[in-house]
């Protein structure tokens, strides 16, 4: 609410600026009473032996997610899930459990509206208690001031205009609003929008979706129904899936109205499917009803448009090619090849040009050669920065981590772990980001993990096809890290 406060300069009683909820002491009753209710029927979820577990007492749940132990009853929920769960590699690790949970909260005074983030974090190593014990604490993550055209920020007070998010669509994620996983919206005051910048939006009428909702977008509820036009009639459709995962992809053309009419026999199609923004944009440029085929190329419409300016190719067929690399990237490596292909003029209506039987050397061979093999200097700079690394070199009895010292080191580990470090190779050798290599020291010439460093921090660190490395491992990294020494 917005309080009186007297202004010394005037020596007047004059409005103060709106009073957010700071702390967890200054939430209603309603707010922590939805939290609560939510937080207590979170359920801890094994990832190591698929099995479900009170937070309560720690018992496994039964088949009727009941826990044995002090009778408490959950709702069934399942590892899949991005909500609900408290996911845990090994229950013997509970008190290394920390999770985060989010809460969204709509406020609306003399009908401005206000969005508050709200997180939860959960965990279970509590130093009062010798055992385990949950334990949560709240923190007010963020809180938005939503006006017809920009949201404002008013705990860091930036601004963002929704015209420059619908310039900069593709990176529309990176505007304050990130997607949450494990996040609920309190739906029971949608109806409170109904005057605000809300009011063509008609969004109270999909309060059991967005009650049930899996992952929760911010822009979906903010840019998407105040500021695109078509939001309100996707609502009047039902259309919901679409409305609510990022519609800010999709550009309101004919060719959306099209496609959006019932007469021309894709709406059905689309919401028997749950279409989303980018799966939208990838029918409009495949023009069929092949789920499968619009799920694998979703969200790679442009990467298709650079390989059809190439050359043209049948989708279907370039799918089933890209499926046999193993490789979840392999459409950019192919996009990558063609273009180094068409550079150095080989014949790309040689069938065996076109569809190389493995992709990933033949990516290689034509990467060294347009883009490595005419910087000179490349393979020592690499073999330099290498050796001043070599400082930071880890050796236990099971594992060793050392940097990657040759162009070929890093095109290996690229074969190996099916991952993109090879394009690291220039950046490397210029040390704007460091590689290193972890290895099991009874398997040196096998990769195990990839791991990059940045101003002595680790930025990421991957097993083979970019899986997460396990807790075990993670743990050895991070104790590595700790002793890094910053190279410049």
């Amino acid at each position: 609410m917005k309080q009186l406060m007297f202004d010394e300069k005037s020596g007047k009683l004059v409005e103060e600026i709106y009073n957010y909820w700071q702390n967890e002491s200054d939430y209603p009753d309603y707010v922590k009473k939805f939290i609560k209710q939510i937080s207590d029927k979170m359920v801890i979820y094994e990832l190591k032996g698929n099995k479900y577990f009170c937070n309560k007492c720690f018992k496994e749940l039964d088949e009727n997610f009941n826990c044995p132990g002090c009778g408490k009853p959950y709702p069934k929920v399942n590892g899949q899930q991005n909500r609900g769960i408290l996911p845990i590699r090994k229950m013997t690790n509970i008190k290394d459990l920390t999770n985060f949970v989010y809460y969204y909260f709509w406020e609306v005074y003399e009908d401005e509206v206000y969005l508050y983030v709200i997180r939860e974090k959960i965990y279970f190593d509590n130093p009062i208690m010798c055992m385990p014990f949950k334990t949560s604490s709240l923190v007010t993550e963020a809180v938005y001031h939503i006006k017809q055209d920009r949201y404002i920020s008013l705990i860091d007070n930036e601004v963002v205009y929704f015209e420059e998010i619908k310039e900069n669509r593709q990176i529309g994620e990176d505007y304050g609003g990130f997607y949450q996983m494990n996040s609920y919206i309190y739906t029971d005051n949608l109806d409170n929008l109904k005057n605000t910048v809300y009011r063509y939006s008609r969004i109270w009428e999909a309060k059991d979706y967005l009650s049930n909702l899996d992952f929760l977008g911010f822009l979906d509820i903010t840019y998407a129904p105040v500021y695109i036009p078509g939001f309100e009639n996707l609502i009047k459709l039902k259309f919901y899936s679409l409305a609510f995962n990022e519609l800010y992809e999709v550009d309101f053309d004919e060719e959306t109205k099209w496609f959006l009419n019932k007469k021309n026999g894709y709406l059905d199609f689309m919401m028997e499917n749950n279409f989303n923004g980018p799966m939208f944009n990838a029918l409009k440029k495949l023009k069929v009803k092949d789920e499968e085929l619009i799920n694998y190329y979703c969200g790679w419409c442009e990467v298709i448009e650079d390989i059809e300016a190439i050359k043209v190719v049948d989708v279907s067929k370039l799918r089933n090619y890209l499926m046999k690399q193993e490789n979840e990237f392999a459409i950019i490596d192919y996009r990558d090849y063609l273009h180094w292909a068409s550079v150095v003029g080989l014949d790309l209506d040689d069938k065996n040009v076109l569809w190389p039987n493995d992709l990933m050397t033949a990516h290689d061979e034509l990467y060294l050669q347009v883009e490595l093999l005419p910087d000179k200097d490349l393979a020592e700079r690499i073999k330099s920065i290498a050796k001043r690394l070599a400082i930071n070199k880890y050796e236990d009895d099971d594992y060793v981590i050392f940097p990657a010292d040759s162009i070929e080191s890093l095109l290996e580990e690229s074969r190996m772990q099916h991952n993109c470090v090879r394009t690291y190779c220039i950046d490397y050798s210029y040390n704007k980001t460091q590689i290193y290599l972890m290895r099991k020291k009874n398997s040196l010439k096998k990769s195990f993990v990839t791991i990059e460093v940045k101003n002595g921090k680790v930025v990421q660190a991957r097993a083979k096809y970019n899986e997460a490395v396990d807790e075990d491992v993670l743990r050895i990294i991070k104790e590595w890290e700790r002793n890094i020494k910053v190279i410049s």
